[in-house]
């Protein structure tokens, strides 16, 4: 087996792993079923008309690459043909979006958790919207992140070498 091979299998095994952890966490929180039952996307009309959908990833899925700057047009054209939306808010990729395809206004929250940018602070994003139109805004928020560290290697959670990692720059 190629070591590439070897990585992309031990990468594979850490994510299912993770998967596992936490929805066994949830489950014992008591909030994996509300979790579970929450609806792929949500669409709502904001005072203005301006109709918004909001996704994890992309319209109809909630894995996959996500919405991404780096890609073109076209490839973003086909992840969101036929959604009747003029704003969509999506997350999954960690990264700070504001970009337009097909007349839609595509937003990217960013991530309070994990982000993939050099702001390491959590990011959200506040929506403010009357009959004049609508108004997204960044928002950034310090925490601590060799606290939030400590604590996933006391819990033992089974990303945390991938997630120190993550935070050393690797």
């Amino acid at each position: 087996m190629a070591s590439t091979d070897i990585v992309a299998a031990q990468t594979a095994m850490t994510i299912q792993n993770n998967c596992f952890w936490t929805r066994g966490a949830l489950t014992g929180a008591g909030v994996y079923d509300w979790l579970a039952g929450l609806p792929i996307e949500v669409r709502l009309t904001l005072p203005n008309g301006t109709r918004v959908l909001l996704v994890h990833a992309s319209p109809e899925t909630d894995e996959g690459v996500g919405i991404r700057d780096e890609r073109s047009d076209t490839e973003e054209r086909a992840l969101l043909a036929d959604i009747d939306a003029d704003l969509v808010i999506v997350g999954h990729t960690h990264r700070p979006l504001d970009r337009s395809v097909n007349g839609m206004r595509v937003w990217n929250t960013g991530s309070v958790s994990n982000p993939v940018t050099s702001e390491t602070r959590a990011i959200w994003t506040l929506l403010e919207a009357d009959d004049a139109g609508y108004r997204l805004e960044r928002h950034y928020a310090v925490y601590d992140v060799a606290r939030m560290l400590s604590r996933l290697e006391a819990i033992h959670h089974p990303a945390e070498a991938s997630i120190r990692a993550f935070w050393a720059g690797n």
